[in-house]
């Protein structure tokens, strides 16, 4: 061969020639991107709907402070963000199925809001009598398309199946409702409750006991209201140690490890930016959710602050197990990063311990609210 001419097999490529996998890479990492924002998406909103859903079981409730300090323990140690949080793929279907099925119900929600505005307008016509005949209609065709859709599978294109009512009555036929106790067994003790309710309980105890006294002398100063110079400085103080204490139990799992004073401050002296960014984070995120706590809700729908109160908490959690990473580091940070550090802890300390004083006199909660801290305790609203 001529040193001077390329040619095809030499590694080279011929004049005038097209690549045909080139255009094709940004599409394929566009379509990677959208699949990675759905799944992300539909497992939070699997993983938020359960939970909200858990936090009205009184014992089982503990078990979303377990799931956020798991997180938070899983960065705390080192794991990747993508593994960090626990069950997000498996409650991904479910935040699917809970999409499709918001979908898939809107005829049936449109045709049972015209007949309810029909009744209302001129009960008894036969106007009124079809819409309502209508909506009973629309409303069991979409029970059972629903049903077959998730007999099918609960993707998403199991509910853009028109016979998927049919493949209902197929697992009827096939014994389906036999083998559905063995498989929801199956699925609660693939999501170790135990473990969770477990590691939320130690998470409790040990934020309660942090916050005890500082709430304690806050929560009197509508009797004695001297006690103000003492209870809002001292929860002020108190608030970022609870932030590092819980990071340390998640990421080692040992309750005696959110008392060890010397350990807890050696992570804050190693990382001060990082725990400061993760305290602001955590409490500023908790702020605004003090308005849900105005009025008292009926029973039966206590369970709908806990999504947004859970969707709050992530951010924070997560914060505090990447910040626990950095102060497990050998070394000390430079005194400046400690002194701006503790500078915007402490602010944001305070702004929260301004709020939260207030709090008390404007939630259905009163003083309660001292004790229950969604920000760092559990996530849910009380009776």
């Amino acid at each position: 061969r001529h040193p001077g001419v390329r040619h095809p097999g030499a590694g080279g490529r011929e004049a005038g020639a097209t690549p045909t996998t080139a255009p094709a890479a940004p599409a394929a990492r566009l379509r990677a991107a959208l699949r990675g924002l759905w799944v992300a998406f539909t497992g939070a909103l699997g993983v938020a709907f359960g939970l909200a859903l858990v936090s009205v079981v009184p014992v089982l409730q503990l078990a979303t402070l377990g799931w956020l300090l798991e997180v938070e323990g899983r960065l705390g140690r080192g794991d990747a963000w993508r593994s960090a949080f626990p069950g997000l793929h498996a409650a991904g279907r479910v935040g699917a199925a809970l999409v499709a099925v918001a979908v898939t119900a809107l005829p049936w929600l449109v045709v049972e809001h015209a007949a309810r505005d029909a009744a209302l307008l001129d009960a008894g016509s036969d106007l009124a009598r079809r819409l309502d005949l209508a909506a009973a209609l629309v409303g069991w065709a979409t029970l059972a398309h629903g049903l077959g859709a998730l007999a099918r599978g609960a993707r998403l294109r199991d509910f853009a199946c028109p016979w998927a009512v049919l493949s209902a009555a197929a697992w009827a036929l096939r014994g389906g409702p036999r083998a559905l106790p063995g498989q929801l067994r199956a699925a609660w003790t693939a999501l170790a409750p135990g473990h969770y309710v477990g590691l939320g309980a130690r998470g409790l105890v040990a934020g309660f006991l942090w916050l005890l006294p500082a709430a304690a002398l806050t929560a009197g100063v509508e009797r004695r209201p001297e006690l103000i110079v003492l209870g809002v400085p001292l929860l002020v103080l108190t608030l970022p140690w609870v932030v590092v204490a819980q990071a340390q139990l998640a990421a080692t799992g040992r309750f005696r490890d959110a008392f060890d004073l010397r350990a807890l401050r050696a992570l804050r002296r190693r990382a001060p930016l990082a725990f400061a960014v993760a305290t602001a984070v955590a409490l500023g995120l908790a702020l605004p959710l003090y308005l849900l706590e105005v009025e008292p809700l009926p029973r039966d729908a206590r369970w709908l602050p806990a999504i947004p109160m859970l969707v709050a908490a992530v951010p924070g959690r997560a914060l505090a197990g990447w910040a626990r990473l950095r102060g497990a580091r050998e070394g000390r940070a430079h005194w400046t990063l400690r002194v701006l550090g503790s500078a915007l802890v402490l602010s944001a300390a305070a702004a929260y311990a301004f709020v939260l004083f207030f709090a008390q006199l404007f939630t259905w909660n009163g003083p309660r609210a001292l004790f229950a801290q969604h920000a760092l305790l559990l996530p849910v609203t009380f009776p």
